[in-house]
């Protein structure tokens, strides 16, 4: 899908606006340079993370829509922003591999935009054929689209005529390999040489197709990269340039000696860990929720020499929470004499990180979690507590008769009522959420016989009968509860099924006493 044609078809309405924001979702950066003044609006919305931009009832639409771009490139959504108080659609755009970053874009949606007149993007994929002998023998119409040369120019020279010279013994050592082994593509990233002088990175796929009689040549597939490789190299230049700003600014440092011992600290380190310096690596161990993985790094450093990074996550003592520790072991003569560490403080970003990740398992209508979180909860769960669990089921009775007789937006307010009340009855370490439409799912930790289980089902019966009284019983509220204990090797559907024909049977055996009763 070209995505970019439709990018630049949105970016040519004025009623458009975009921001553009970290891959990560953690926070608003520049937009493209490429991107301003195509006509869409580039306001400054003042926030930092882009989901400030919506209410609170977008936010979760807005990640979807992140995820999708994640996925296929591209993401839509219908939200509200609070800069404006009409719905708008966002459409989301992956722009890592050439920008460095993601593009959102704001429509109205009473506005109908289509792709208009775009000037035409320019060819980014050629192919050329060559001899055993690597000279051409055939160049596609892109190709002089792409490089400027034409098919008379090319044909009987080597393609080591136009393939930069710092780029040629890799080329040879490929062409080798092309020709031992018929059939079996080979990539490479190389730099070509433009009419003009300029030099275009592509990505460069040969094929040996020489002992095909229908083909007889060595096919190569040429992806103008220049772009990616652009970004890449921005993102460097930006990377060293942090490192350099980084090395300036305070930071968390303490110098252990070989046998773990603080030797000098400052006195940020102090203040991001909550430790006493002078406690040395016990000090810092105290504070880390991994510190056997810790003490393995800080081993294998001082023992090997190597440099070591490590995302680690500390007790809330001091002011970090979410770190990156830097461990640089320090050598005299090739002699050890201690480790070098430097904390660097992550938390605000790998905190909008786990938000982000949250929203993503969060149900929009009741804020309970969604098939996917529920989901993951009961794997987690069958994996580590060796199927101590259970679930129960939830199908409202006659549901539909609600929307039928009140419409969805009382239905909704129905939903919303028994996920708050059911939720009232859960543990800590128990979890709740809505599998879709009126069906919701509970997972209770532990060892629960069939007693204890029937008696929670009754009190969410209880909790839809108080969901009545809400509405002052103008309402029927009926749920059917089915469910199931985990067994030893079960898997998500084994338990969710027998749930599920748990909660059908209950259905059954009601109806057929209402019948008889009648």
């Amino acid at each position: 899908m070209d995505h970019e044609r439709d990018l630049l078809g949105l970016l040519s309405s004025p009623t458009t606006q975009m921001l553009a924001f970290h891959p990560l979702g953690a926070e608003v950066v520049a937009i493209p340079d490429r991107l301003t003044g195509l006509g869409a609006q580039a306001p400054d919305l003042g926030v930092v993370s882009p989901l400030e931009a919506f209410d609170t009832e977008s936010q979760g639409k807005a990640v979807v829509a992140f995820e999708g771009a994640r996925r296929t490139g591209r993401g839509t959504a219908v939200v509200n922003a609070l800069h404006t108080t009409q719905p708008m659609r966002l459409d989301i755009f992956d722009l890592e591999a050439s920008d460095g970053c993601f593009v959102g874009v704001l429509t109205p949606t009473s506005v109908q935009v289509t792709v208009g007149d775009i000037d035409t993007l320019p060819v980014r994929q050629a192919t050329l054929t060559m001899g055993a002998a690597g000279t051409v023998e055939s160049v596609s119409p892109e190709l002089a689209q792409m490089l400027g040369w034409s098919a008379e120019e090319l044909i009987g020279t080597s393609t080591l005529d136009i393939i930069h010279p710092d780029d040629h013994e890799a080329g040879i050592i490929s062409w080798v390999a092309v020709l031992e082994n018929p059939g079996e593509p080979s990539r490479m990233r190389q730099r070509f040489k433009r009419t003009d002088g300029h030099w275009v990175w592509c990505e460069a796929t040969d094929t040996n197709y020489l002992d095909d009689p229908a083909r007889g040549y060595v096919l190569t597939e040429l992806v103008d990269i220049s772009r990616e490789m652009e970004a890449q190299q921005a993102l460097q230049r930006r990377e060293t340039m942090l490192d350099r700003l980084q090395q300036a600014l305070p930071t968390g440092v303490l110098h252990l000696d070989e046998h773990g011992a603080a030797a000098v600290w400052n006195d940020r380190w102090a203040e991001l860990t909550g430790a006493d310096p002078a406690a040395g690596i016990d000090g810092l161990r105290s504070r880390l929720a991994d510190p056997v993985g810790f003490q393995a790094a800080f081993d294998r450093a001082l023992a090997e020499g190597v440099d070591a990074d490590l995302d680690v996550t500390l007790d809330r003592t001091g002011r970090c929470e979410f770190g990156v520790l830097h461990l640089r072991p320090l050598q005299e003569n090739g002699t050890p004499f201690g480790i070098l560490l430097t904390l660097d403080d992550v938390t605000r970003s790998r905190t909008h990180q786990l938000e982000l990740a949250d929203q993503a398992r969060r149900d929009v209508l009741t804020g309970s979690l969604n098939r996917m979180g529920i989901e993951e909860v009961l794997a987690d769960r069958l994996a580590a507590n060796e199927s101590q669990c259970s679930v129960l089921f939830l199908d409202l009775d006659d549901f539909k008769a609600i929307n039928d007789r009140f419409g969805h937006q009382i239905g909704d307010e129905v939903l919303v009522a028994l996920a708050a009340e059911v939720s009232s009855l859960m543990r800590p370490q128990d979890a709740f959420g809505r599998l879709g439409g009126d069906e919701f799912l509970v997972v209770v930790d532990g060892d629960w016989d069939a007693g204890e289980l029937e008696r929670l089902a009754d009190r969410i019966d209880d909790a839809a009968r108080a969901v009545e009284q809400r509405f002052e019983q103008l309402v029927s509220v009926g749920v059917t509860v089915g469910f199931a204990k985990a067994s030893s090797g079960d898997r998500n559907d084994d338990v969710l099924k027998r749930a599920d024909q748990a909660m059908y049977r209950k259905k059954r055996e009601r109806k057929a006493l209402a019948a008889a009763d009648t």
